[in-house]
């Protein structure tokens, strides 16, 4: 009996470290789900933070300023262009040639060929990493030599990575005016020691990379697009301009004393506008240069368009075609309405 009794009690206790051990593997095993877990739960916020980081917005345009001189490189677009544009670039840089790819038509379409900016070339050949990017800037810089710097631009812009660098310092284009001296020019040692001078300079002012954009000596960073970089252009050239208020605006309409020129849409203009106002569309180039052409030259002029931008715009073409006196009224057609003036159909 005593044994029986002795090895119920073994069984007992050999059950109960059973359960101890267990209840011990059960706990470890849930301390090592719970540490899992956490682990796991740090990681997905880190990697969310990460996505979030790499997906958030543009955090906005910054403009900062930075010195460059182009040393006298044939400019893209009117030399009298009260802005002027820097494009820092290697055409070899992948980046450079997508932005210039898609900004250049639409920069040239609104700025550069109504003559209110200037487009400067500034080389900075990536030479470690870009093989064509030296014998492409050496070609410019020789066709510059002839005053067919942007031919050859848009012509190597356009077709360099499928060019040998043979090719490239060999272009077959027919707009090199004089081959011996353009051969010479692109074998001359001195052509590139001048390159080379002109990368070291625009390094000590602050340039890192390519491509990069410098508008009236300030780099512009943190662009998401054409929309950042024309929405600083207008800035700036609303602040050249000379504003005038609706109140000021109402009193010419009143007297006559200036001239009333429309610069939106002929659809829009006959939905309604300011009381004895002349239309010109803005949008349509060639008929705008030719409308201004036959305005009165010897009288002041006040310009607006539907909220101030054509008409900063127009207010530059207009005073680069030699008008009288011009005055922008940078609130638009949008602000005369909501400030209860008059508005004419007729």
């Amino acid at each position: 009996m005593d044994e029986l009794k002795n090895s119920g009690k073994n069984h007992k206790t050999i059950l109960i470290l059973i359960i101890v051990v267990l209840i011990f593997n059960t706990i470890s095993i849930l301390g090592v789900f719970f540490i899992l877990d956490r682990r796991i739960e740090n990681l997905n916020r880190t990697l969310l933070q990460v996505i979030s980081r790499q997906t958030a917005a543009p955090s906005g345009l910054s403009a900062e300023p930075m010195n460059i001189d182009t040393s006298g490189y044939q400019v893209l677009g009117s030399a009298s262009a009260p802005m002027e544009m820097a494009l820092i670039t290697d055409l070899e840089c992948p980046y450079c040639q997508k932005l210039y790819s898609i900004l250049f038509p639409q920069l040239n379409e609104q700025y550069i060929s109504r003559g209110l900016l200037k487009l400067e070339y500034a080389p900075f050949p990536l030479e470690s990493r870009h093989p064509k990017a030296m014998p492409a800037a050496t070609v410019l810089h020789c066709a510059d030599q002839q005053g067919q710097l942007w031919p050859m631009f848009h012509y190597l812009s356009a077709g360099i990575n499928e060019l040998d660098e043979e090719s490239i310092l060999n272009p077959k284009t027919n707009f090199i005016i004089n081959r011996e001296s353009f051969s010479e020019c692109v074998g001359s040692e001195d052509t590139a020691a001048y390159i080379r001078s002109l990368k070291t300079k625009f390094s000590e002012a602050g340039v890192k990379g390519t491509p990069a954009l410098v508008v009236d000596g300030k780099k512009l960073s943190g662009f998401s697009g054409l929309d950042d970089i024309a929405a600083y252009i207008d800035k700036q050239l609303r602040s050249a301009g000379k504003q005038i208020s609706l109140k000021d605006v109402s009193e010419a309409v009143e007297t006559g004393i200036a001239g009333i020129l429309d610069v939106r849409t002929a659809g829009e203009f006959s939905a309604g506008h300011l009381p004895g106002a002349v239309n010109i569309d803005y949008f349509n180039t060639e008929g705008f240069s030719a409308a201004v052409a036959g305005l009165p030259a010897d009288r002041d002029w006040i310009v607006y368009c539907k909220s101030g931008t054509r008409s900063t715009r127009a207010w530059h073409v207009l005073k680069e075609a030699g008008l009288g006196s011009l005055f922008n009224m940078a609130d638009g057609f949008d602000g005369w309405q909501s400030a209860g003036y008059n508005i004419s159909t007729e």
